[in-house]
């Protein structure tokens, strides 16, 4: 785990200057081993973790959100979500070692700095990493997928390339402007096999003639066949199963197409902001900012968390990239660039 500090907080939504801007300030200590305890609680399958003991019993398309809601309802029947992760926050300050005669005017701020840190941690270490929202983040196999091993390739001149360079080296038939018609494979709980080829793959496809005129080809495969359609397209070709030309002779079995079903893909977007001149201190790589939520808006609070995660990509000229995960995502793709650029910058 990353348990390096967290350098800043801004509290930007209770709190601002005189002129209207939120202000920051350097998080208490307190706080940040109180957030770093409460994100471990409710996040993680450590021991100690609340989440842990749902993760078997609840069905398998729950979400981190979906648990965590029903063990503040199980806990705090009566009391909104809200209500429940400050009393949380509450607790986690005191293990951390905030004394009990604390005065009741300063544990009110060290809660809501410690669910501001919590906010960043859920962002930095689940929203952002994985690339989805809460509420889509899968609660039985989040933390299930592994890193590749070696570094980071770029391919050159886009995957077209790719195709084309790999065709010079292995030997391939590439074939354009032929639509796929249908994919007759053998099912071992099925009668239904090609007749030209009981023990492989038969593909049928349409290609239009000179004339304009379409005719349709059969290619047959011994092995198999690599469909490597868009997880979308995917999931729109196999969701209409009684469709007059289904796609897949037979249909996949129900195993497959639910794990198809279950499946998403998430958006990250990058803000990239060329400023007049640089304003952070030589040497930073990157800046990580704790903001209160919007309590008016959304009664989660462990969403949306917007201008949260920040790189350093270059000092001269001086850019600086945000990335955009999550709900926070999801809101700026309806946004102009000019709307983006003022609210990125107070």
């Amino acid at each position: 785990e990353n348990d390096e500090d967290i350098t800043r907080v801004v509290l930007a939504s209770s709190a601002s200057n005189d002129d209207g801007r939120p202000f920051s300030m350097a998080p208490s200590r307190k706080a940040e081993k109180a957030s770093k305890l409460l994100f471990k609680q409710l996040c993680k399958y450590s021991k100690g973790s609340l989440i842990a003991a749902f993760r078997s019993k609840l069905p398998v398309e729950t979400s981190f959100k979906d648990c965590l809601l029903e063990i503040a309802k199980r806990e705090m029947p009566d009391k909104a979500f809200n209500e429940w992760l400050e009393s949380k926050a509450r607790n986690a300050l005191k293990a951390s070692g905030v004394n009990s005669k604390t005065h009741k005017n300063e544990m009110p701020p060290l809660i809501a700095e410690t669910v501001a840190l919590l906010r960043l941690q859920v962002y930095y270490r689940l929203e952002s990493y994985e690339g989805c929202r809460m509420d889509k983040c899968s609660l039985r196999h989040t933390y299930d997928g592994t890193i590749l091993p070696g570094g980071d390739c770029n391919v050159v001149d886009g995957y077209g390339k790719f195709v084309q360079t790999l065709a010079t080296s292995v030997p391939m038939d590439i074939r354009y402007a032929h639509r796929v018609l249908s994919i007759e494979w053998t099912s071992s709980s099925s009668n239904v096999r090609p007749k030209d080829n009981p023990h492989g793959v038969a593909v049928t496809v349409s290609t239009e003639e000179e004339d304009g005129s379409r005719s349709n080809q059969r290619f047959v495969a011994k092995v198999g066949c690599i469909v490597a359609l868009p997880l979308g397209v995917l999931q729109h070709v196999i969701g209409n199963p009684e469709a007059q030309n289904p796609l897949f002779i037979p249909p996949l079995p129900e195993t497959l197409l639910g794990s198809i079903d279950r499946l998403g893909v998430c958006l990250m977007n990058k803000i990239e902001m060329l400023f007049s001149r640089q304003w952070w201190p030589d040497g930073t790589s990157c800046m990580e900012i704790a903001s209160e939520s919007d309590k008016t808006s959304d009664d989660f609070p462990l969403s949306d968390m917007p201008w949260s995660s920040w790189i350093v990509a270059g000092n001269n000229p001086p850019v600086l990239v945000c990335y955009a995960t999550g709900v926070f995502a999801e809101r700026i793709e309806s946004m102009t660039d000019s709307e983006v650029g003022k609210e990125g910058v107070i």
